[in-house]
């Protein structure tokens, strides 16, 4: 069984928007376009802390940093780069602040990020 199979609402057929509509709900697509993206975070308690276990976790995210993509990346193998694979933010008082960082991401400054309440 794949990792998409074990999550409840998940199968290996859907759609982009049927995932995006799982991860959103009850809020619904439309509503999370017009009222949430880029404008401000969204919090849905879930009640059921195995929602979203298959989701891509921060020990992936560690994983890759460490040790790169690995050919992942169209083969071109490397490491994650600010901006173009991993945004840094920060909300302070209800706003989005970016961390401007360009370049490299090391494991050990975005772990630092991450200990101090970035969004990755």
């Amino acid at each position: 069984m794949s990792q998409a199979e074990e999550q409840p609402g998940r199968k290996t057929d859907q759609t982009g928007a049927d995932v995006l509509q799982w991860l959103v709900e009850p809020v619904g697509i439309d509503k999370f376009f017009k009222c949430y993206w880029a404008n401000k975070p969204l919090c849905i308690k879930r009640h059921d802390d195995t929602y979203l276990k298959n989701i891509f976790s921060k020990q992936q995210l560690d994983s890759l940093l460490k040790d790169g993509l690995d050919g992942r990346d169209g083969g071109k193998s490397g490491r994650l780069q600010y901006q173009s694979n991993l945004i840094v933010r920060k909300y302070v008082d209800g706003e989005a602040v970016k961390y401007e960082r360009s370049g490299e991401a090391t494991f050990e400054e975005v772990d630092q990020k991450w200990r101090g309440g970035c969004t990755l």
